[in-house]
């Protein structure tokens, strides 16, 4: 890496925001729109929203290292949130500072851009307080996220204390939070609650559940029934049917109903069969690891470890990088279009006959594409049962 590729990951040439604080964080405008639904940016190809970014960071770091890139994407959207780079409470007070300045650069970046943008707040612990909230003006909307949050008391204490802090710093004319509910923040005024993107996809028995990460749901306060359950007219209810009885119940509802179709002279459709998968969903993953390791040629060594797997409810995602031979773009004009790298038709064949190959043996749709800087996905499809 040259002295140039790390003045233009840092952004220099783009110059820098005003500031009014000591950190040089960079001070965003006021934005106001309407806000219908939080989408998950790129993660499929509904643009009918506002974007977020509560992802993996590395999902997202395209919009820092090569901000141009990502603009005629982010445009697509109704609005965007700030981009959420973590802040770890192990991470060193600079790193922490640095990641704050980089969600506010990108901020004012993109609204210099006619980009509408409303910042994202994030903490960590106390220590964090000092600069978390730089750069964002009182009266504001803001966002907040709770996903990893549920399951984790300490963390938990964390974001209850930083939510208290950001009232106190920035009294936010309304505050979106992304993720599931918790009770510790119900009373408060000016919240809008948004569901995690993938619960719309997640179904418990019967019911939408609030699912995903940090879930509560479960058994206990859906009002199930215990056997000695009575009524609220004190009957005993009747014991549960077999799995036998039901099936028995509803071939003879099915009987039924064909004989009167018949009689009234109407055909009765035939629902297609959906077919099974030949491989489970893991195994299918694992398979895909394997096989494009050993007849994907690489110029380096791709380990299990450079694979990340993620469940996006209707598809597995699968996503690696460095994956075969990359060359530079054809068309470039400058220094900085080299920064962005085409996969090979070599790699692109390779890549194919193993999708091709799988797809068969497993039984589920395999697509895949080249969609950021030497990355590659993969959307395994899930069937029923998964």
């Amino acid at each position: 890496m040259t002295w140039r590729d790390i003045i233009k990951i840092m952004n220099i040439e783009k110059g820098f925001f005003k500031s009014t604080n000591k950190y040089g964080i960079p001070d965003i405008k006021k934005d106001e729109f309407e806000v219908k639904e939080l989408i998950p940016y790129r993660v499929d190809s509904n643009r009918n929203g506002t974007a977020h970014f509560f992802l993996d960071d590395y999902r997202f770091e395209r919009c820092w290292r090569n901000p141009d890139s990502q603009i005629e994407e982010l445009k697509k959207y109704d609005g965007v949130l700030s981009p959420d780079f973590s802040m770890y409470t192990n991470y060193p007070q600079a790193m922490q500072i640095w990641q704050v300045y980089r969600n506010r650069w990108c901020t004012c970046y993109w609204q210099s851009l006619g980009i509408k943008v409303i910042p994202t707040i994030s903490w960590s612990d106390e220590q964090s307080f000092k600069y978390c909230f730089l750069g964002v003006q009182k009266g504001s909307t803001v966002a907040i996220g709770t996903v990893g949050v549920l399951n984790d008391e300490y963390a938990k204490t964390l974001f209850i204390q930083g939510f208290k802090e950001m009232l106190k710093q920035l009294e936010p004319k309304e505050i979106l939070i992304y993720g599931n509910k918790l009770t510790e923040l119900e009373g408060y005024k000016n919240i809008r609650w948004f569901d995690p993107y993938m619960n719309k996809f997640i179904k418990t028995k019967g019911e939408k559940t609030m699912g995903g990460r940090g879930s509560g749901g479960g058994k206990t306060g859906g009002g199930s029934a215990t056997k000695s359950t009575q009524t609220q007219n004190n009957k005993v209810e009747d014991k549960p049917k077999t799995t036998q009885e039901k099936r028995l119940e509803a071939l003879a509802k099915a009987r039924a109903k064909r004989a009167e179709n018949l009689k009234n002279g109407i055909k009765t459709e035939k629902k297609p069969r959906v077919k099974k998968a030949k491989m489970s969903v893991d195994n299918t993953v694992s398979d895909l690891k394997s096989e494009l390791r050993r007849n994907v040629q690489t110029d380096g060594y791709i380990s299990n470890n450079d694979f990340r797997v993620e469940d996006y409810g209707n598809t597995i995602n699968v996503s690696v990088r460095y994956l075969g031979k990359w060359k530079n773009p054809s068309n470039a004009r400058n220094e900085e279009d080299y920064d962005w790298q085409e996969l090979h038709k070599s790699s692109q064949t390779q890549i194919n006959k193993v999708v091709k190959k799988l797809q068969k043996a497993s039984g589920r749709k395999i697509t895949w594409g080249a969609s950021e800087k030497n990355w590659i996905d993969f959307d395994i499809e899930k069937k029923k049962g998964d």
